[in-house]
């Protein structure tokens, strides 16, 4: 039988084997990857099961652990929790305390003072957020009006006129004309900007 070569080509084909020398090499190495990659596979799943193990055994020795320091615990009684709540309050005073601003304390009344009505003394309570305010003016209508302004200012809630009393003065400096002034005292719960 005699061999026949059929080319298809244009132009002569030669004959070589490069081609498979190419593809042996590539097979070669991806077979050496495969290999080397199933070894770093397997180490890494006994590191990975050895790991396991050892937090199991880390969360044993937590649970236990948890467990005597519950056991050793003190009893949570009403007493003990009336008790932790009057500190909380007396620290949370102490911080209010601390982070009170005067500046905006006072210019929050004086946004709401009219005119001829003059503050004597403010006393804030910081417990319960009250203040008292003592003053003078020159009418009852000026006390009113200062009773108001703070009741429809958003930083006073719970305004009250407490007392109010007049308080006539005679001749003065050679003036004829006798002047009042009402001296008055106001309850308000100052209602603090929220940072």
């Amino acid at each position: 039988m005699n061999k026949i070569i059929i080319n298809l080509a244009s132009g002569n084909y030669p004959e070589s084997r490069l081609p498979f020398t190419v593809a042996s090499v590539l097979l070669i190495f991806a077979l050496l990857f495969t290999v080397v990659n199933t070894v770093s596979y397997t180490l890494n799943l006994k590191k990975i099961s050895s790991l396991e193990v050892e937090f199991e055994s880390l969360d044993t020795m937590a649970s236990e652990e948890r467990l005597k320091l519950m056991a050793n615990a003190p009893e949570v009684t009403d007493e003990l929790i009336r008790a932790l709540k009057n500190e909380v309050e007396f620290i949370n005073g102490i911080i209010y305390e601390e982070t009170f601003s005067w500046t905006e304390l006072l210019s929050n009344i004086e946004s709401s003072l009219p005119k001829r009505v003059f503050i004597v003394q403010i006393s804030p309570t910081f417990r319960d957020s009250k203040v008292r305010i003592s003053g003078m003016a020159k009418t009852k209508q000026n006390v009113l009006d200062f009773v108001e302004a703070l009741s429809n200012s958003s930083r006073f809630k719970n305004v009250f006129l407490l007392k109010h009393s007049e308080n006539k003065r005679g001749r003065t400096s050679g003036r004829s004309a006798s002047s009042e002034r009402i001296i008055f005292s106001v309850s308000a719960t100052y209602v603090r900007e929220v940072l």
